[in-house]
């Protein structure tokens, strides 16, 4: 009787050089290989896919406008009054939040909980008067990557909130001149826009920058109104400014250490 070898099906694929190979067909891990009935060949399929879709088809609407050269989604203008007070998306709901609005000026790994948890967020926000975009961080030496998937997230999660019938304030990543042509894609025109300011510059070049990112936002999205959180600008501008307390300087307030 002759022994039978079993081999494991494979499919023919093409490295990065255009060399044909036969990889064996596995499910194990989180990639899975699938057949695709559009083309002659196999696309790849993650658990980051499939999130994607899903939150595509929840939470966004089925069409909507994109702007710039990394096709940003396009938010919606902050039409209603501006809330009395904020409070963080990680802290307790308080016993009446009427008037109070919810902000996302969080470390970035609490906002990666609250992207990968999105349904729950949105359902927590509906408790307030208002949200603000969650604003991951755009920082001034990194790499044009990050900054593309940081605005990215911010301007999805923006539109999902407002989907979902939450007037949400957008935000704005004020980081370095080389992101000015992306950092502002996707904000509407002629709505109140908001950032945080943690920042006491002493540097005169980073003060400098800052201002810049400021006048940059000025000339191209020409807000009505701009809603800063943390500390108070150190020049002057021409539309309104309305601060609100971080979370920081209400602890200062009572005098507890960080």
């Amino acid at each position: 009787m002759n022994n039978i070898i079993w081999t494991p099906p494979t499919i023919k694929q093409a490295d990065l050089w255009g060399n044909i190979e036969h990889i064996p067909i596995t499910r194990k891990g989180q990639f899975t290989l699938t057949e695709s009935p559009s083309f002659d060949g196999y696309y790849s399929s993650s658990t980051e896919d499939r999130f994607g879709n899903y939150m595509n088809k929840k939470y966004l609407p089925s069409e909507y406008q994109v702007e710039g050269m990394e096709e940003f989604p396009c938010v919606q203008p902050f039409t209603i009054d501006l809330p009395q007070d904020i409070a963080g998306i990680d802290e307790r709901i308080p016993d009446d939040c009427s008037k109070i609005g919810v902000h996302g000026f969080c470390k970035d790994g609490i906002l990666w909980q609250k992207w990968n948890n999105l349904g729950r967020t949105i359902k927590k926000a509906k408790h307030y008067y208002c949200a603000f975009g969650p604003q991951f961080s755009v920082l001034i030496d990194g790499r044009r990557c990050e900054a593309v998937e940081a605005i990215r997230m911010n301007r999805v999660a923006t539109l999902a909130m407002q989907s979902q019938g939450i007037p949400t304030i957008p935000t704005v990543s004020l980081t370095s001149a080389n992101f000015f042509d992306i950092a502002y894609d996707g904000l509407p025109s002629n709505s109140p826009i908001a950032f945080e300011n943690m920042c006491r510059l002493k540097d005169p070049n980073l003060s400098r920058l800052y201002r810049m990112g400021v006048e940059q936002l000025l000339e191209r999205k020409n807000p009505t109104v701009l809603v800063v959180v943390g500390n108070r600008l150190d020049f002057d501008l021409d539309i309104p400014v309305v601060y609100y307390k971080s979370r920081i300087q209400r602890l200062r307030d009572h005098d507890y250490s960080k």
